[in-house]
């Protein structure tokens, strides 16, 4: 199974496309903007597995030394030349947006960069580039703490200050949801302990092992409308073991739903963990098990059975599979059995 820092060496390896003639500037900007995301995203999984040995060595609640271990830049992820060439495709990317919006979100990303490799050698190869999103970071910072200083001159007294009305809650997932962090938190800086949850979590899907990118990149997606969801019910936002264990459950479904697509399409895939059997299947057994929603678990029962039959297949004796069929079938021969036993309305007076 490929690590991280292999998905994101490869990353940097793929071609670049130039701009298809006659399109827009709008469209060439968001297509830019869009890689530079996608590197830094493939980065920031490469650098929470780099980190992995560290963060396993903390406590599993202690979300504050986490983040202070996260923002320790003691590992790298990039060589001299997947450095380099990071560098010269984000400073390529980075020249070919004119809007100032646009500039600067990318520019807050790329200060965001936790490989040193990399910032010498975005001086190295774009020192234009390097100087701009410097400035872009440093104007950043300074609105940060200027309407931090204005919000703390503004709080009401320590006793209402987690009292938020719905609407705002509302606004704070909006905020969350749609602009880029550094947007969000310089204007709703409450935003912090919601970014820290999603990076907690980000981590904890990483230690998971998703089977593919395109899982983790799934996966982040739900991370993020499971915090929006709590930030606008204005729930706690920390990192319990319930919510760790759901997202290791996310992450094993999904690694198990792109094994069978991948088996159905014929595309070579990692071989799926047995920790991520283990889990869909624990959690697939418990849904069956009577219930209000013992349907509705007998559903998703059957759907984990067939992707593990199918990822296994023509190889696919499952134990699991059976008990899953066996129940299917008991549970079919039980309605049929009340079908017969209803009276039956034969519609007397209607016939002629």
């Amino acid at each position: 199974m490929a690590t991280a820092i292999e998905n994101f060496q490869r990353t940097l390896l793929q071609p670049v496309s130039e701009p298809a003639r006659g399109a827009t500037q709008d469209s060439i900007e968001r297509t830019a903007a869009a890689r530079i995301q996608s590197r830094a995203e493939a980065a920031f999984t490469a650098y929470v597995e780099a980190k992995q040995p560290a963060l396993d060595a903390l406590p599993k609640g202690d979300v504050n030394a986490r983040i202070a271990e996260m923002n320790r830049r003691n590992v790298e992820i990039a060589g001299d030349g997947s450095a380099q060439r990071w560098a010269e495709q984000d400073a390529n990317d980075f020249r070919q947006i004119r809007s100032e919006v646009r500039r600067e979100e990318v520019a807050i990303t790329i200060a965001g960069n936790p490989s040193t490799a990399y910032k010498d050698a975005l001086q190295r190869a774009a020192p234009d580039v390097a100087a701009s999103v410097a400035a872009y970071d440093r104007e950043n910072d300074r609105q940060v703490l200027n309407k931090e200083a204005r919000k703390a001159h503004d709080l009401p007294p320590q006793s209402d200050r987690n009292v938020i009305s719905a609407d705002q809650a509302e606004r704070n997932a909006r905020a969350y949801l749609v602009q880029p962090r550094n947007k969000a938190l310089l204007t709703h800086p409450e935003l912090r302990p919601a970014y820290a949850l999603e990076d907690s979590l980000r981590a904890e899907a990483a230690q998971a092992r998703p089977i593919s990118s395109d899982v983790a990149r799934r996966v982040v997606a739900t991370i993020r409308q499971v915090v929006a969801a709590r930030i606008e019910g204005n729930q706690v936002l920390d990192a319990n073991a319930a919510t760790r264990t759901a997202v290791r459950y996310e992450v094993a479904l999904a690694s198990l739903q792109q094994a069978a697509q991948d088996k159905q399409l014929g595309r070579q895939s990692p071989p799926l963990a047995s920790e991520h059997r283990r889990i869909v299947t624990e959690r697939a057994e418990a849904a069956m098990q009577a219930g209000p929603g013992a349907a509705q678990g007998m559903l998703g029962a059957r759907s984990v059975a067939i992707s593990l039959a199918t990822v296994d297949a023509p190889a696919n004796q499952h134990p699991f599979l059976e008990r899953v069929l066996a129940q299917v079938y008991e549970r079919e021969q039980q309605r049929l059995a009340q079908r017969q036993a209803e009276p039956k309305d034969l519609g007397r007076g209607q016939e002629r």
